[in-house]
This record gives C-alpha cells, structure tokens and sequence, in this order.
C-alpha cells in the first residue's frame, strides 16, 4: 500500500477505544537524562530478543521486520519533552511477533510500559524527502495517567526515512489513554532493521 505525499502520521486516522483495567506502577522522579540512558540499554537488550515473551496473535499484511526506537518528542502538555525508548517486530522473517516499549513523559505526568505487542502493519510512503517506510503496532500497556493507573489498549506509528537522512525526520505517533503525543522527534534516531521489501513495506 502506497501513502503518497505524506511526512506525517494523521493525528486520528488509527485512534482506538480505549478501556481502563486494573493494575498499579510505581514511578519515582528522576532526569530526563537518566530516563534516556536506561531506556538506550533497554533497547540494546530488547533488540536482540533473547528475553522477550512470544506473541501469539499476528496482523495481516504484516511486515516481516523489526523497529527500534530512542529519543524524545515535545510533550503535547507543557513545554517539556516525553522520553521514549522501543523494539517492536520480526528479528528474522520465520520469527514470532515481539517487543517491548516505554515512555515517560514528567511534564504530562504520563509513563506507559507496553505489556503486549498484538499486531504490527506497515506502509510504503513517499513524501518530499522521497521515500520513507511506516509501522504501526499496539496492543496492551500499563499506564498512569493524571486520575488513572492501569492497563489500556495503546497504538503507536512511526516513519522512518532511511539512510542518508537527519534523523530529526523521523516521525512517532503514540495515543494511548487519551495522550497523543505525535510530531518529529528532537532527539534520537528511529531504524526499521532487516526491512521487508514485499509490495506496501518496502
């Protein structure tokens, strides 16, 4: 599937229902640069799966790769930055669905740990910068949010534009619980790894 003309992920194009459930997380204050350095070793241990938990259910049409993710993204609350960190897909074609997310943002007085990966799509698109790829995953997260702890659906879209491009134009789009955080990143990298190029991936 082909996405011409676009750089942006629409804001609304995969919002879903969300649903509280029950469940408790301890955070502690601690900086942001803290929050990034262990999110960096999270992601290094998390992109080669040796620890993560098989996911049984698979979305069709989906692309056989793997996304990994580091940086922060202006808080849709307040002047401060959400911190993120991820490693989402297929570490080899024949593998199963796998990966694992966190996101902290002190400024919206938000944090997210994903509990599961159900499903993850991906799209070719082409934009002014030329071509770039795009995945979608979701699944179950714990959350707390101002008024809310617990375990609710979460989505998340990202676009790579590949190799040979400033990082800084990576997109991400996280909705979960009512937070939306969606935009460039201001630090960090995003990078689809072994990339599958069958029709709408590539």
């Amino acid at each position: 599937m082909e996405r011409p003309l676009s750089r942006a992920p629409p804001s609304a194009r995969h919002d879903a229902d969300i649903q509280g459930g029950k469940g408790q997380i301890r955070t502690r204050r601690t900086p942001l640069s803290s929050v990034i350095r262990l999110a960096a070793l999270i992601v290094i241990m998390i992109a080669v799966f040796g620890f993560l938990p098989d996911q049984a259910a698979e979305a069709q049409a989906v692309c056989k790769d793997y996304v990994t993710g580091l940086g922060t993204i202006k808080s849709p609350i307040g002047t401060g930055n959400a911190g993120f960190g991820f490693a989402v897909g297929y570490f080899t074609p024949t593998s199963r669905l796998r990966g694992a997310m966190a996101v902290i943002d002190w400024t919206g007085g938000f944090f997210m740990k994903t509990l599961t990966v159900d499903a993850y799509n991906g799209y070719h698109c082409v934009g002014p910068n030329g071509i770039c790829a795009d995945r979608i995953w979701g699944g179950d997260a714990q959350v707390t949010w101002p008024g809310f702890t617990g375990v609710v659906p979460y989505q998340v879209e990202v676009i790579d534009w590949g190799p040979g491009t400033s990082p800084l134009d990576d997109y991400i789009h996280i909705t979960a619980f009512g937070y939306i955080a969606v935009g460039l990143i201001n630090r960090g990298n995003i990078v689809i790894h072994n990339q599958d190029m069958q029709p709408g991936c590539e």
